[in-house]
């Protein structure tokens, strides 16, 4: 686990640390990220085995020795129905199936929480089903020419300004 944490914060330094919007914007997210992991491996490792020291009852020595603690009714009935389970591995497995593909249909029939506000925008732009292709295409060119004149406009600004310092 500690090796998955390391692999993640490394995985995350190149963005974390870059000179650039992305970075700028993920390095915070970086070292927070970095502290967390590390703070909740120092909790696993260390802090979660004392605490399970402490809170776990002291067993009563009895007289059977280990054996006789499980010796009892409800711990032979859970050892006979998992030992049966795994003797009959097919006939669970043919049990769960169903059951999983019934809350598969099942999630189809869940309400929405949290429906769309905007409608999704993919990679054909979200234009209405029907809607003209032409018309959409001369959009796009007229938005583009649009661009490129304002492009050439700061050019010539910047030109200007450079010349006349």
């Amino acid at each position: 686990m500690l090796s998955g944490t390391l692999v993640t914060i490394i995985g995350l330094m190149p963005v974390g640390l870059a000179h650039s919007s992305a970075g700028e914007y993920a390095g915070n997210i970086l070292w927070i990220m970095a502290f967390a992991l590390i703070l909740s491996r120092f909790v696993a490792m260390a802090f979660k085995p004392y605490l399970g020291v402490k809170l776990l009852p002291d067993i009563k020595p009895t007289d059977g020795g280990h054996h006789a603690i499980y010796d009892t009714p409800g711990y032979r009935r859970l050892r006979a129905i998992i030992s049966w389970a795994v003797r009959h591995k097919f006939i669970v497995a043919g049990a769960v199936v169903p059951f999983f593909a019934v809350s598969v249909v099942a999630m189809g029939k869940v309400r929405q929480q949290f429906p769309g506000l905007r409608p999704a925008r993919g990679p054909g732009g979200g234009a209405p089903a029907g809607g003209n292709q032409h018309r959409s295409n001369q959009k796009r060119r007229k938005a583009g020419r649009g661009v490129a004149a304002l492009g050439s406009k700061l050019n010539e600004q910047i030109m200007i300004r450079s010349v006349h310092g």
